[in-house]
């Protein structure tokens, strides 16, 4: 029985005493790791030479051993290759400081010297270099420290709430120099030489570049693959008990060895451990007691739970488990349909949560029996595996999966329930029956709740359970508008994007999501809750407020997941291609199916890459996948049949037909299904007694139903051989209504045909045998004699009929007719403006600059090849159709285009040196490879991957270097130069101020001398050697570097191409090559843009922008030719530098949602505006409204504007017609089109188009910006944007301030209009009481006019508030009357008044209509809260007395609500505007 301990003594014996056992319970229990074999194994901390024998592989003994244990030592044995650096004991100066600068401040230890103060020491150099060499002796000689010994066992809750003694989880502190000093060992120098030695591809934790999302991501893949085969998967979710508790040091010390740690560290290590001392902390205190490793007591083992090393050692020694278990295990195995890539493994491990896998082989008979009995020796082999080191298995804690296949109906469905049992057995005999999870319940490891069959509700329920707690807690919190956002993207949005990673949820449950998130977070932001969501989720250029999306939010995480795994080019890299080489077999698509995304593919399992496709189809999208697999046409006139049945209606049911008959038939292309000579379809192969012969591995498929064949030819007939009828028999052939041509050649065939044939040779298979004879052309007669058999056809022979003559002989009648072969041109790297280069193999320099217009969006690249002075070649390219805009891609283009010129040009020079003034380009350039998965995001990832990719493939020796820029017509000084200067002019300094004594004056000395400068290799002393002779123009210093001529050309040859494209834009010519380039692996295009930086920004852009533009045009009656006059791109640089409350008043502004009272007045029916008698107050009449003060302000502010027109020396015409419209935009007039310039006739043209009164919320014409640039003035964007600013800023900004000063601050027409309102209510209710409000409610509207008109404004709007909400309640009760319904609130017990003061919290309140005092927002309030009315069962309330008790405030019900009912009648309505509600 449990029992609550409170004690403190009590407690901490209690902890110490588990504590103690629980570490000692591997050596307890014996097993594997207590036989004698182990027990030599741990002896001597494990660095025996028994120990340096295995290491060796040289081991030899004759006590007994398991095949498992044999199997472990090979995988321990030191591997030969390649031979890593041996990690001694010291700590040199800069790592020491290094190591504690990345420590964490915040981090705990257990000794008295904190992080705080380790880090302070590290700072200075004096004191880290003596600590240095203190923390490294005990690692460099093996002997401990002391004070390292003691450590603070830290007790945890595993799950909240539960403190059950044996459910608490031990965290160790430590000192926090030894526990640093472990983080650099094991943690960085063993995990990188493990990393070069290799570690199993199955374990994910404790890894660089590894996360539980990529792990996760690999179930997924493997389950959804499974799926689209209709393989049979099998896996087992181990749990094991305590593991880093029950890691042995002595095996650590084993595995560390093999990974080059020397043994003085790995001693000194555990001695520490052996000697430590621990004490126990709780919230009661830290212990004086403490336990430890006593002698002839079992080993206390376990590595300290909070070491520094223990993930790095548990890493490595999960890596010879793994690796042992792959040995003799049989695991899973999906390939791709070529069998070119497979998903093949035995496990899936993140630290110690590990999940096995077992399938059986695609051709088996019998999946199901086949998968667990494999998936039953894989288990038992694991655990014995892990016995062997002292891990064991919770059998009670594990479970079991298998994805499982029957007939139905013609097709194959999941299996949710099976005979079959795992069972498992211990190392001490016993056996354990495993639970059975069905396929479509999940099993929880690392945050995802993934099913086999692919059901997302349960992933579902969790994220929305995890984000309904935080959002519960935002409202419960009185946060701030500042605390509320900080909550939202450092609390909210993590716990959103981890769940959304390995899921794919529809647009429903993303919706669902979306209402909690915006319910709690969108009033704490000043956002109106019903704002439309178009503008709430929109982008800031159309007015927006970006705020998180789930649906896109998903949509974003999954493109740029994919795109970065696959430049990855890793293992999930492998996964995802094999997993989409599948399903594009399976949809039966000849087009890549994530750039074909139009036609639905729901004939299919859906998942994730099926739904990233339908995503990428929402935004006009598609991804680009270098290395994916594509069936291929073959022949002309050939084409995909799945993709001419979805050219015509079809349903869904009829795309499951069509896809079980392909399937069956295993045919993609019309080719594949037509008789060779591509005239007909051969009746026969429709009627289910045919399957083609295909090389590709196909989903299984059972032999569909007759309903299924007959309704595959109906679409045939209507499809494909339009000339045929339903009439026919189902046997008859189908001629194709356009028959086809020649074979394609050397292109992989769908289908293993019969007989191919070259021009000379004929190649037969035998169908029984599928041996292949080749029979040779005998004159020409048709004959072709047998010559023996041949492993495979040649890839230039195409099928063909032909027939045995004579028992031996082939006779055909057809010739060999292939198709023209299209050789694939290389194309051009740019337009080539000179060209004498010399073809040759010897040293090529270059040089290449780029040109890039921002405003115009125009981005040009220029380089230059050259062999000596006179030989060169330049060329240039317009660089379009990517979202880059930066010189530092144009400078990566001009330098990939460099490279590819000289393949173009066929060369192989010995070495390529070639110059670039970006300094990060030219570090981009060197790289050797891209470190980290996150950089293949980064921008401009995929040209970088194209030069690296190129540099491999022509394995040229190319070296980048930089020179300085504009050398020609360069003022500002170098880095170099400007630091001489400096030097110069302190010297200079102290020169003067330095003064001797002579005689007896003093007198300061002449100015030292400067020494002599060295030539500065940014501007060179002229050279006596031949310059470049460029062809373009003769530059004016002469003393400029062959590499500075040269980039000064490359910039003229841009800058001359950018200005001719500005003024005749024209598209690139096909035979130049454009992205996507090779080796790039990966990218987005959405539209025609092809995505290379900002993917989150472009893809919310286009998730989110249709739905604002169409409410924009709606908004603002805009057609889309107005929509794309207005320079939304201004709107969005504005808004992007703005603060919160900026951001939200811009967004009010664009849409009209600013709180004017023709808004306010929807919900409180009062427009009035506060300045003037205008009825209705509009945005516009802000600037029209006659109020002294608001004219005075107007009229201040548009002396702003014009002022800063001439401080900014603007064009008096630009400043009159820009003013012009702003007045003429107040009078909502159209604004006079000035004669000349025409740029400026066409600003205000388009202004007027747009409307002049909408420049006053800041949507200006784009022509402004070339208006302004037409009268000379420079930069005119930037000053574009401050007339843009000056609108908001100055002119609004003043106008609404004004504004809100005559509202709060002053008295006012709106305040009247309000009062008068409040009184005729009042005054509405009082008459008409009887018909608007219940029985039990009408003495709260009895109120005499006198004291109406003494209540304040204030008690007046509250006590309207009330009445309104009461009528309300009368009116529904009403409804449900007549419905013949009743309220619940009639069943209300009455509480007498006396009883129920107290909790009113006030004494007896008066009846209103008896009171003498005047009524205050107080006494409102009470008299309200203790007046309740009593329900009545009758239709009519008036046909029956009233019960006393009933009226004023001597009662009270305990919920509010009226019930009483008054006679059916017509009733009086109030004055007009004076709605009750």
């Amino acid at each position: 029985m449990w029992r609550d301990v409170t004690n403190s003594s009590e407690i901490k014996r209690l902890l110490l005493a588990r504590n103690k056992r629980h570490l000692q319970q591997a050596d307890i229990e014996g097993g594997t790791s207590s036989t004698p074999i182990m027990r030599l194994v741990r002896s001597e901390h494990g660095l025996s030479s028994f120990n340096d024998q295995i290491l060796q592989g040289k081991l030899t003994t004759t006590l007994e051993t398991t095949p498992e244990l044999i199997d472990w030592f090979e995988t321990v044995k030191r591997p030969a290759t390649p031979t890593v650096e041996t990690v001694v004991g010291i700590i040199d100066k800069t790592s020491y400081q290094e190591m504690f600068k990345k420590a964490t401040e915040k981090t705990s230890s257990g000794g008295e010297i904190h992080y705080t103060l380790w880090k302070a020491l590290a700072e200075q150099d004096d004191f880290a270099e003596f600590l240095c060499v203190m923390i490294s002796l005990p690692f460099m000689y093996g002997f401990p420290n002391p004070r390292w010994s003691n450590e603070v066992d830290v007790m945890l809750e595993k799950k909240p709430g539960v403190r059950n003694i044996h459910l608490l989880r031990i965290i160790g502190l430590l000192e926090a120099d030894f526990n640093t000093a472990l983080k650099y060992f094991f943690a960085k120098k063993m995990m990188s030489n493990a990393e070069e030695i290799g570690i199993s591809d199955e374990q994910w934790g404790s890894r660089k570049h590894r996360s539980s999302v990529d792990a996760a991501m690999l179930k997924l893949l493997m389950f959804e693959t499974a799926r689209t085969k209709r393989a049979t998967l099998a896996g087992t979710y181990y749990d094991l008990v305590a593991n880093y508790d029950r890691i042995f040091k002595s095996i650590s010390n084993l595995i560390a060895q093999r990974c080059g740690i020397d043994k003085n560290i790995l001693r000194a290590r555990a001695l520490v451990i052996e000697n430590m001392r621990r004490r126990v902390k709780t919230a009661l205190g830290t212990s004086t007691e403490s336990y430890g490793q006593e002698p002839n007591e079992p080993e206390v083992g376990g590595e300290v739970q909070g070491k520094g090393d223990v993930p790095s050692l548990w890493c490595v020694q999960s890596d010879t488990l793994l690796r042992a278990h792959e040995k003799g295990a049989y695991g899973m195995m999906l390939q791709n349909p070529t069998g070119s890539r497979q998903i093949k493994r035995c496990n899936t491990q993140f630290v110690d949560d590990d999940d096995g896998w077992a399938s059986a082989p695609f051709d088996s008979e019998i999946p199901t029996s086949e998968t667990v009995r494999r998936m039953q020796h894989d288990a038992q082999r694991w655990n014995n595996i892990n016995n062997i080191p002292g891990q064991t298995i919770a059998f009670h804690k594990c479970k079991w999966q298998i994805l499982a296949w029957r007939v139905i109906n013609g097709d194959l469905k999941v299996v949710h329930s099976t005979e079959d049992v795992l069972v498992l057995m211990d190392n001490k005999g016993g056996a354990a029956i495993i639970e059975f999870l069905p396929p479509d319940q999940p099993n929880k490891g690392l945050g995802y709740y993934l099913c086999p069959d692919g059901n997302q509700e349960h992933q579902f329920k969790h994220v929305y359970d995890a984000i309904a707690e935080i959002c519960n807690k935002i409202t419960g919190a009185q946060l701030t508008e500042k605390e509320t956002r900080q909550a939202l993207v450092q609390r909210l949005l993590p716990k959103l994007d981890y769940g959304l990673y390995a899921s794919y949820f529809n647009k429903r449950q993303c919706t669902d999501i979306d209402k909690i998130i915006n319910a709690s977070v969108l009033p704490r932001l000043r956002i109106n809750r019903n704002t439309p969501r178009a503008i709430v989720y929109g982008p800031r250029a159309y007015g927006g407020l970006e705020m998180p999306d789930v649906y896109t939010r998903q949509t974003q995480h999954h493109i740029k997941y994919m795109i970065k795994q696959l430049r990855w080019n890793n293992t999930l890299a492998n996964d995802i291609l094999t997993a989409l080489d599948n399903i594009q077999l399976a949809s039966g698509f000849v087009s890549p199916i994530l750039e074909q995304t139009d036609g639905p593919i729901d004939y299919i399992d859906n998942g994730w890459i099926i739904d990233l496709r339908e995503r990428l189809n929402e935004i006009g999208g598609q991804l680009w996948i270098e290395d994916s697999w594509q069936p291929k046409l073959q022949r002309e006139g050939d084409f995909s049949l799945m993709e001419r049945f979805l050219s015509v209606t079809t349903t869904a049911t009829q795309r499951t037909q069509l896809r079980k008959v392909l399937h069956w038939l295993r045919v993609i292309t019309i080719a594949d299904l037509a008789d060779p000579t591509g005239q007909f379809i051969p009746g026969h192969r429709l009627t289910g007694d045919w399957q083609a012969q295909s090389p590709l591995e196909w989903p299984r498929q059972p032999k569909p139903l007759k309903q299924d064949f007959a309704m595959f030819r109906r679409f045939l007939r209507n499809t494909v051989c339009l000339q045929e009828t339903s009439w026919q028999p189902v046997d008859s052939d189908l001629n194709i209504s356009d028959p086809l041509g020649k074979w394609y050649t050397d292109v992989t065939r769908n289908v293993i045909p019969t007989c191919c044939r070259t021009k000379d040779s004929l190649f037969y298979r035998d169908d029984e045998t599928m041996t292949i004879s080749k029979y040779n052309l005998r004159g020409n007669s048709g004959f072709f004699k047998y010559e023996g058999e041949v492993d495979s056809i040649p890839t230039d022979a195409h099928p063909i009929d032909c027939r045995f003559i004579d028992g031996d002989k082939l006779w055909t009648s057809r010739r060999y007719r292939p198709a023209d072969q299209q050789i694939p041109e290389c194309k051009r790297p740019g337009n080539i403006l000179h060209d004498n280069l010399i073809r040759t193999d010897c040293t090529i320099k270059g040089a290449n600059d780029g040109s890039l217009f921002r405003d115009q969006e125009v981005m040009t690249a220029g380089w230059i090849l050259a062999n000596d002075d006179e030989h060169m070649t330049a060329a240039v390219f317009v660089i379009s159709s990517i979202s880059s805009l930066s010189s530092y891609r144009a400078e990566l283009e001009g330098t990939f285009r460099l490279l590819k010129h000289i393949e173009y040009l066929d060369l192989s020079p010995e070495e390529v040196r070639h110059w670039c003034d970006n300094e990060k380009a030219v570090e981009a350039t060197n790289a050797t490879s891209i470190k980290t998965p996150s950089d293949m995001l980064a921008p401009d990832a995929d040209i970088i991957l194209a030069i690296l990719h190129h540099k491999r493939k022509t394995r040229i020796h190319s070296e980048c270097i930089h020179v300085l820029s504009h050398q020609d017509t360069r003022e500002r000084k170098t880095k170099k130069e400007k630091e001489q200067d400096r030097k110069d002019k302190q010297r200079e300094r102290r020169a003067r101020i330095r003064e001797v004594d002579v005689g007896e004056g003093t007198h300061a000395p002449s100015p030292e001398p400067s020494p002599p400068q060295s030539p500065s290799s940014d501007a060179p002393e002229p050279s006596k050697k031949t310059h470049l002779q460029l062809p373009r123009r003769e530059l004016g210093k002469t003393y400029l570097s062959d590499e500075a001529l040269m980039n000064v050309a490359c910039d003229e040859y841009a800058g001359e191409a950018a200005r001719e494209h500005m003024e005749c834009p024209e598209a690139p010519a096909n035979d130049i090559l454009q992205p996507p380039y090779e080796g790039s692996k990966a990218m987005l295009k959405i539209g025609d843009l092809w995505i290379t930086s900002d993917y989150n920004s472009n893809i919310h852009f286009a998730s989110t922008a249709p739905a604002l533009r169409s409410y924009c045009r709606q908004r603002h009656n805009w057609s889309k030719k107005t929509m794309n006059l207005i320079n939304w791109n201004m709107i969005d640089s504005i808004r992007k530098k703005q603060n919160w409350s900026n951001f939200v008043r811009s967004m009010k502004l664009l849409h009209g949602w600013l709180p004017v009272m023709h808004n306010l007045g929807k919900y409180k029916h009062i427009k009035q505006c506060p300045g003037c008698e205008c009825p209705d107050e509009t945005f516009l009449h802000l600037f029209n409204c006659s109020h002294h003060l608001m004219i005075e302000a107007l009229n201040e502010a548009l002396e702003t504007v014009e002022d800063t027109c001439h401080k900014m020396t603007i064009a008096d015409n630009f400043t009159t017609a820009f003013i012009s419209c702003i007045t003429c935009g107040i009078k909502k007039t159209t604004a006079p089109i000035p004669e000349h310039p025409r740029e400026l006739a066409t600003a205000v043209k388009h202004q007027n188009r747009i409307g002049t009164h909408k420049m006053l919320q800041g949507f200006l014409a784009q022509s402004w910006g070339d208006a302004l640039r037409a009268t000379g003035y420079k930069r005119h964007q930037i000053g574009l944007t401050r007339l843009h600013k000056m609108i908001w800023e100055h002119l609004f900004q003043r106008i609404w301030d004004t504004r809100n000063f005559v509202l709060k601050k002053t008295p006012n027409m709106y305040n009247s209009a309000e009062n008068l309102t409040l009184e005729q209510k009042l005054n509405w209710y009082r008459d008409h009481r009887h018909m608007a409000l219940s029985l039990n409610d009408r003495h709260l509207a009895n109120i005499d006019s006198e004291e109406i008109k003494k209540m304040g404004r204030r008690t007046r709007r509250k006590w309207v508030q009330h009445l309104d909400r009461l009528s309300d309640i009368h009116k529904k009760e009403n409804q449900l009357r007549d419905e013949g319904q009743s309220a619940i609130t009639m069943h209300f017990k009455v509480i007498e008044h006396r009883k129920c003061s107290r909790i009113a919290g006030t004494r007896k309140s008066r009846q209103p209509q008896k009171t003498k005092k005047r009524l205050t927002q107080t006494t409102l309030d009470s008299t309200l809260a203790i007046t309740k009315r009593k329900r009545d069962t009758r239709p009519h309330d008036n046909d029956r007395p009233v019960p006393r008790g009933t009226i004023g405030v001597q009662t009270r019900i305990k919920f509010t609500a009226g019930t009483a009912q008054p006679q059916r009648r017509d009733r009086p309505r109030p004055p007009e505007g004076i709605e009750p509600d």
